[in-house]
């Protein structure tokens, strides 16, 4: 125990401890708590990180028995989670006084009762970091401090001895301590919840520790409960609470929960990327594969992002709104199915029947064809789902999904192109539900598809002009390559593979004032996005599809205009029949295939 942690970084901290309502349901409250009010905290400038921990209420504490020390949580004063703020600036608190009474005032829609705890400046530290994706188990130590004993002997104590002691062991992954100031009722007296919480029931320290697993967890506890022979000469009592759920809703100053209503542009924060040069396709405005634009479909969607098909040829698509709409070719008929009150994009067929939804609000969706919705993923590792782009589904109900970016909005997709920084992921679902973070760092993934043997997905990464294989299965199982590089365009949607093809919805040929952002001064580019929208880059109006086979050639290449539609961002073939969809024009546009991709 004689190592250092090293470049610690300290901060002024807030610690919440809540209870919740009685008289409603406790999944309710923590529902409300993690989702309206979370997005009223997390809006506010002056919070640099905001985390919510939500506890276990069956767990009688995880500390060690410890002679001297109480570390049995008493069940009439068991708290049901903390809120963990690191604030940005205590300059910015006084300019957030209106937020601050909107925020106390709404505590009592899922609290009976709070308190609020203050670190000093400097009176937080951060331990130690490491990647939230291999973080299984989390705890909440809060620390009373002995009484009479000295605060300063006490804050040194939790920062360079618990806390440290902590980091140091191997298998914790995270550690962010906080010492509380002396905490009095009248600065923190939220509205209708109560703070009558007695003296000897106030804690005074509190250390958030994130590790690989439970048993490790366990075994991190044990270990420096054993070698610290300070902790009863500085402590009174350890609660170690077990944390069911953490949701991260702000990090280093910028939200993660996707805007439900218009708001402001996120920072932008470019990186330097060189990309190669377009090829000659990229300047020709039509392709080698005819086609025949024959209009729309008589449809009320508006900006409708996917298009996909069933076994009887009928179309499916949802727009702006959150309708999903099931549209009958033969009899002109369109029946609206669903409505997630979101924004849904990539659509894909679950083997049961069920149609799998990308929201860009609520994450990835279960939709029945009768109306019911489920959700699958809302958060993945505490952190929401925020651009949930395309998903594909295998016969045995395994889910792989992408998420284009985790930095920006749908609403405010192009900042993650200008700023030209890797922020998508690739994700997959098992069929017990676990979520599992594939490959991060992504520029702008998404839409995927299974091959044939499903034995690797193919996806588009946007933002690359490429498309790119991983293999699930099989002796190559885990290998990434490249399936198609150096497009002519920006591939979007992918459709379902079938007869040994599929197609790419592309959006626009690539753009050269877009690619050299790449290297263009990042103030320049901070400047560039502060403009309206109607002033950045704008899409060339064409319609566009190229039919890929499973080795990733070019089995077609339709490309033409239309005067009603531009900027395919999906894609289905059916019947001898393309459908398209795109997120910039409304309405589904359909075009007769007079040349079928070469097999």
């Amino acid at each position: 125990m004689s190592k250092r942690i090293l470049n610690q970084k300290k901060f002024l901290g807030i610690t919440t401890l809540n209870w919740l309502r009685t008289d409603l349901a406790r999944d309710a409250c923590f529902a409300y708590w993690g989702g309206p009010h979370a997005d009223l905290v997390s809006r506010n400038g002056f919070i640099r990180d905001y985390n919510q921990h939500h506890f276990n209420d069956d767990v009688a504490g995880l500390w060690p028995l410890t002679p001297e020390v109480v570390t049995i949580i008493p069940t009439d004063k068991r708290i049901d989670g903390v809120s963990e703020i690191i604030l940005d600036s205590i300059i910015k608190l006084p300019l957030s006084i209106r937020s601050n009474r909107r925020i106390f005032k709404d505590k009592e829609n899922a609290f009976c009762r709070t308190t609020l705890n203050m670190t000093t400046l400097g009176g937080g530290r951060v331990v130690k970091t490491g990647d939230y994706k291999n973080i299984y188990a989390r705890c909440v130590v809060l620390i009373r401090r002995r009484e009479n004993g000295s605060l300063s002997d006490f804050k040194r104590f939790i920062h360079n001895g618990l806390a440290h002691q902590l980091g140091l062991n191997a298998n914790v992954i995270e550690v962010r301590s906080q010492v509380f100031v002396p905490w009095f009722k009248a600065l923190w007296n939220a509205p209708s919840a109560a703070h009558n919480v007695a003296p000897e029931y106030q804690y005074h320290a509190s250390i958030v520790i994130g590790a690989n697993d439970n048993a490790g967890l366990l075994s991190a506890l044990a270990q420096v409960a054993s070698l610290n022979s300070e902790i009863a000469y500085h402590c009174s009592v350890i609660h170690a609470y077990s944390v069911a759920n953490t949701l991260i809703n702000r990090v280093d100053g910028r939200t993660t929960i996707p805007q439900l209503k218009p708001g402001a542009k996120p920072r932008l924060e470019p990186v330097r990327r060189v990309l190669s040069h377009p090829p000659e396709r990229t300047y020709q405005p039509t392709g080698t594969t005819p086609f025949k634009m024959r209009g729309l479909l008589k449809s009320a969607v508006k900006r409708p992002e996917d298009v996909i098909s069933d076994m009887a040829g009928n179309i499916y698509y949802g727009g702006k709104g959150g309708k999903i709409y099931r549209y009958d070719p033969e009899t002109e008929n369109e029946t609206i199915i669903a409505d997630t009150a979101g924004r849904p994009l990539g659509l894909e067929w679950l083997k049961c029947g069920s149609l799998l939804v990308c929201d860009a609000h609520r994450g990835l969706l279960k939709v029945r064809l009768d109306g019911h919705i489920e959700t699958l993923v809302e958060r993945v590792h505490g952190l929401p789902l925020r651009f949930c782009s395309n998903a594909t589904a295998s016969t045995d109900g395994t889910i792989w999904f992408t998420q284009s970016t985790n930095r920006y909005d749908f609403e405010h997709y192009q900042g993650a192109m200008i700023e030209h920084r890797g922020s998508g992921q690739l994700l997959r679902r098992d069929t017990n539900g676990q979520v599992h973070v594939l490959l991060d760092g992504l520029h702008f993934p998404n839409g995927i598809t299974l091959d044939s043997s499903e034995r690797s997905v193919i996806f588009a990464e946007t933002d690359a002009y490429r498309l790119r294989r991983l293999w699930v299965k099989g002796p190559k199982a885990g290998c990434l390559e490249i399936f198609a590089d150096n497009l002519p365009g920006f591939p979007d949607n992918i459709s379902r593979m079938q007869n040994g093809y599929f197609w790419v919805a592309m959006v626009t040929p690539r753009n050269k004032r877009l690619d050299r952002m790449g290297t263009m001064p990042g103030f320049l580019r901070k400047l560039i996005w502060r403009l309206p929208k109607f002033m950045l880059p704008k899409t060339a109006r064409t319609v566009w599809a190229m039919a890929f086979n499973d080795a990733g050639e070019v089995l077609a290449d339709m490309q033409g205009s239309a005067d009603n539609f531009f900027a395919a961002t999906g894609v289905v073939e059916t019947n001898g029949r393309l459908y398209m969809a795109s997120v910039e024009a409304d309405g589904i546009a359909v075009l007769d295939i007079t040349s079928m991709p070469k097999r």
